[in-house]
């Protein structure tokens, strides 16, 4: 009799949770839906969270991306109109607001289908603008510092950056600007090995991709890798790679400069001493390798 009474609850739980599946439908997906194409926005968002969180099982599966989709869209959109007043000031006391989006995108794109694949894709782009923009503002901040001395103020600031872009690295595959920024804030806060897989990744994409466009942060991450590759880590050729990728920025920065930024001139070209020195040493190894050989 025992037996008997256990399956059929066990039977009866199976036909619940198939009945769930096949019929079954979140009320907070649905109202959160109604008030997102409404423009409600903060109530929708209210409703769309509680679904993503506790109504899975009742959702239909292209009803989860789109969910995550309008959660992302929302949060974009607020972050863009905070992002108008363009200052760090504006970041440091809004922590986690693109961090945030970036789950909701993540999210997305783990769940997304053919349906709502191009509402995935404008909640991904909004993500990447604000990213860029968020980035641009903390790293020119960043870069105005001098590194060596303003060791408390570049850590704070590389904080804020990492924490906002890092989970980044892993869903963007195209954007050399994101992982040399992340690289950067690795490496301020002393993750070298961290940062040297960002600015691996910015390098290739920007070589893959046959970037023209130069910058100064593109140089910090070929100084940067050209140097720890060579003195800290042995890697010889990378060391090496870098400085030739360096060298390249170098010379059409040389180009831009003003003649009479002669000091600007002057570091730039210590900068291309360096990156030359470091090839000819590496060159120097490969040829007594050789002659071993």
């Amino acid at each position: 009799m025992k037996d008997y009474y256990t399956i059929r609850c066990i039977a009866s739980a199976i036909l619940v949770f198939m009945t769930f599946t096949v019929y079954g439908q979140s009320e907070n997906f649905d109202k959160g839906k109604a008030a997102f194409l409404d423009g409600k926005h903060r109530e929708a968002l209210t409703f769309l969270n509680q679904a993503v969180h506790n109504d899975k099982f009742l959702m239909k599966g292209k009803d989860i991306p789109v969910a995550y989709a309008y959660l992302a869209i929302i949060r974009n959109e607020h972050l863009s109109k905070k992002l108008e007043l363009g200052n760090v000031s504006m970041i440091q006391q809004s922590p986690g607001l693109l961090n945030s989006t970036i789950s909701d995108v993540t999210n997305a794109l783990k769940y997304q289908d053919n349906s709502s694949k191009s509402l995935v894709n404008k909640a991904y782009n909004q993500m990447i603008e604000n990213a860029m923009h968020i980035g641009k503002i903390v790293t020119d901040s960043l870069l105005y510092l001098d590194l060596e001395t303003q060791v408390e103020e570049a850590k704070s600031l590389a904080l804020i950056l990492n924490y906002e872009l890092k989970d980044l690295s892993d869903i963007d595959k195209d954007n050399w600007e994101l992982h040399d920024m992340i690289g950067l804030s690795y490496y301020i806060l002393d993750e070298p090995d961290l940062a040297m897989l960002e600015f691996k990744r910015g390098r290739d994409i920007y070589n893959d991709q046959a970037e023209t466009k130069v910058s100064d942060l593109h140089l910090y991450n070929c100084v940067y890798s050209t140097k720890y590759n060579y003195k800290v880590s042995k890697n010889y050729q990378e060391a090496y790679n870098a400085s030739v990728d360096g060298h390249k920025i170098i010379m059409v920065l040389m180009d831009q400069v003003n003649p009479d930024s002669l000091s600007h001139l002057k570091n730039l070209a210590a900068i291309d001493g360096t990156f030359s020195s470091i090839q000819s040493r590496v060159e120097n190894m490969n040829i007594i390798s050789s002659n071993k050989e």
